[in-house]
């Protein structure tokens, strides 16, 4: 880290603390948390090929559900239509869901990467 710049952090930690033991915790607080952010969204992008084959094979359901069944019974067959698209729309909200948490990790370590002039 440049000496003459400091992470917002640390900066922001150190502004309720105070010395050189406040200092060095304040910069493995930043090293902690920009870890667990980098991990939570190493995590969410793991995720992210089951969520969206999980779409696929919803898509696939529902078009099943449609015109792959043999209908022996009205409401049994509109039942299952129903649930086929309940469950494609609860599968395309998981994605968003994901996206959504994504780039609310991405801000968040962007601000704790962001650098400021440091007070000397």
């Amino acid at each position: 880290m440049n000496p003459k710049m400091i992470k917002s952090y640390v900066k922001q930690t150190l502004a309720f603390l105070a010395g050189d033991s406040e200092t060095v915790q304040a910069e493995r607080n930043w090293q902690r948390a920009v870890g667990h952010v980098k991990g939570q969204l190493a995590a969410l992008d793991a995720q992210q090929p089951d969520l969206e084959i999980k779409v696929s094979e919803a898509s696939d359901n529902l078009t099943k559900a449609k015109y792959g069944v043999e209908i022996t019974s009205a409401k049994q067959y509109l039942i299952g239509i129903i649930n086929a698209k309940e469950a494609l729309e609860q599968a395309e909200q998981d994605v968003k869901d994901l996206e959504e948490s994504r780039e609310f990790y991405k801000g968040l370590l962007e601000e704790f990467l962001k650098e400021e002039p440091a007070d000397n």
